[in-house]
């Protein structure tokens, strides 16, 4: 049985199809020995991990979720993963902060309410930030009365 050449890859180049194009595979060596394989994304020839459906991350414009949420909302959501790590049932911000789980150290309890604190009280300066956008942008004042200015126009 004879190999086949594909055309335009050289001889030896690791490559497999997807979706009817050819994605090059290359090597890197690890530190403690033996290599990693990486796909060449065909668009933009960076390596990469993992391909969607047939690019990269970048060239498909994905994005991590933290990445396109606001201040407030990864304090939410950070906010919501620490209370999830001492109750995997605890989601809600507006309940107390989970009590001490049975095995855990004292120290690594009272260390992430610290942080349940932190996180929450970032999560709540957030929204007073976007309700302050939000009165601005209606012509409301902090005491509910509606602007000199904008009641001028009407």
């Amino acid at each position: 049985m004879r190999n086949r050449v594909q055309k335009g890859i050289p001889e030896g180049v690791l490559w497999v199809r997807l979706s009817g194009r050819i994605i090059r595979i290359t090597r890197t060596a690890c530190h403690f020995g033996g290599s990693r394989a990486w796909f060449v994304c065909p668009d933009c020839q960076r390596r990469c991990g993992v391909l969607y459906p047939v690019t990269c991350k970048r060239c498909r414009g994905l994005n991590h979720r933290s990445e396109v949420l606001s201040p407030s909302g990864r304090a939410t959501l950070r906010a919501v993963k620490l209370r999830r790590q001492l109750d995997p049932h605890a989601g809600n911000l507006s309940l107390p902060i989970p009590s001490k789980p049975k095995l855990m150290r004292w120290h690594t309890y009272l260390a992430k309410r610290d942080a349940i604190r932190r996180a929450d009280a970032a999560h709540i300066s957030g929204i007073a930030v976007t309700l302050d956008r939000f009165r601005g942008l209606a012509g409301v004042s902090h005491s509910g009365e509606i602007r000199g200015d904008l009641m001028a126009q009407n």
